[in-house]
């Protein structure tokens, strides 16, 4: 999982948080005088190990969500949910 950007973006991580069930790189690009948050997300398959049930994912996601929620950028999400 990783994220490409052009040098003449400024970038900022706007959040510093991890989950149990998932992974995600959040990242603020900033140009001239418009900004916007990207996440990449990776959410690995259920097993044994991880013990990380669907709806571990939906609380842990949604928690997820309402930091972004307070954040006053326009947000973009992708990656493998």
């Amino acid at each position: 999982m990783g994220v490409l950007f052009r040098e003449s973006l400024k970038v900022t991580r706007p959040l510093e948080t991890s989950f149990n069930t998932f992974e995600h790189i959040t990242r603020k690009f900033v140009h001239r005088s418009h900004s916007m948050i990207f996440v990449v997300l990776y959410r690995p398959p259920p097993s044994r190990k991880n013990k990380a049930t669907f709806s571990d994912f939906i609380l842990e996601f949604a928690s997820f969500l309402e930091s972004l929620l307070i954040l006053p950028f326009k947000v973009v999400i992708c990656g493998d949910f």
